[in-house]
């Protein structure tokens, strides 16, 4: 595993939010945390957030504010200098990430 090998900024509200997703998921404590995984699709890239009870042995992992994000080689660079945050989205609250290079936002349901 790799320890803060990447630029990832979560806010707090994203860190709160991570926190209790994990928790109702039954994965709290150690090791639980939010995947994020880049996909290039011809519209553009599609980021999915998920929640996972361990990081892959080659993940990087960015810890901020007790909140654990888990992010693939692969998506690496299509995350690195992006933010995350949990904002208002019709009736329900979801992910984004604001991508580096890009001020459009990418909404995800996690759960």
């Amino acid at each position: 595993m790799q320890q803060l090998a990447l630029s990832l900024t979560l806010t707090p509200r994203s860190c709160a939010a991570i926190q209790k997703t994990v928790a109702a998921a039954g994965m709290g404590g150690d090791g639980g945390g939010l995947r994020i995984a880049a996909r290039h699709r011809r519209k553009g890239t599609e980021y999915r957030f998920a929640v996972e009870a361990q990081p892959a042995e080659t993940d990087y992992i960015v810890e901020q504010h007790g909140a654990r994000v888990y992010v693939d080689p692969f998506s690496a660079q299509d995350v690195s200098g992006g933010t995350i945050d949990y904002v208002p989205a019709g009736d329900e609250h979801v992910f984004t990430l604001t991508p580096p290079r890009s001020s459009a936002r990418a909404p995800k349901l996690v759960a």
